[in-house]
């Protein structure tokens, strides 16, 4: 054997290695998506089922990116919310009385939209505590909502699409608290 063929051998063997080693590290490093093992630990499965399978392109493989998807999720949800909510202040007219309920909802869901900024800040960097905070505050906001933030904050009293629409986004955040469990 000529020394231009032991080089190349040589070289050969090391880019296998580097193959086999790159291989091994990345499927630890990728965590697989189960649909269902999510699903199963939510309320309402079907719900969790046809959301997760409705991201565009399929669930895949990576899960950060099925988290980034839910949170877009939660934002449209919550946009949408404050733009009902919007809508019904106006319908109110002058009704100071009637605009109490959606007022208080508003600003709620106003501070969820600053929660879900911070929440994509902290998934970007990986801080699953901190998301976990994020969604705990978004499902407390969603309670001062409908239940009254403080002893003299009444229950909600209003349109019944804002207590539907809060209760679809409380199941979305509690899908994606499953999902960052998943990526801890």
């Amino acid at each position: 054997m000529n020394r231009i063929e032991t080089n190349f051998k040589m070289i050969r063997f090391s880019f296998f290695v580097v193959i086999f080693l790159v291989s091994v590290t990345s499927s630890y490093t990728i965590k697989v998506v189960d649909v269902d093992a999510i699903c199963k630990q939510t309320n309402d499965v079907s719900f969790c089922t046809n959301l997760l399978n409705s991201k565009p392109g399929g669930v895949g493989q990576d899960l950060v990116s099925l988290a980034q998807y839910t949170l877009d999720v939660v934002r449209s949800n919550t946009t949408n919310t404050i733009i009902l909510i919007q809508r019904l202040i106006a319908q109110t007219g002058r009704d100071v009385e009637a605009q109490i309920p959606y007022k208080k909802c508003l600003s709620y869901f106003k501070d969820i939209i600053h929660t879900i900024h911070y929440f994509g800040d902290m998934l970007k960097i990986r801080e699953y505590d901190e998301m976990f905070h994020s969604a705990d505050r978004i499902t407390s906001y969603i309670d001062y909502c409908l239940n009254g933030g403080g002893p003299d904050e009444p229950p909600y009293h209003g349109s019944p699409m804002v207590p539907k629409n809060a209760n679809i986004l409380n199941q979305v955040v509690v899908i994606i608290s499953v999902i960052i469990h998943k990526l801890e």
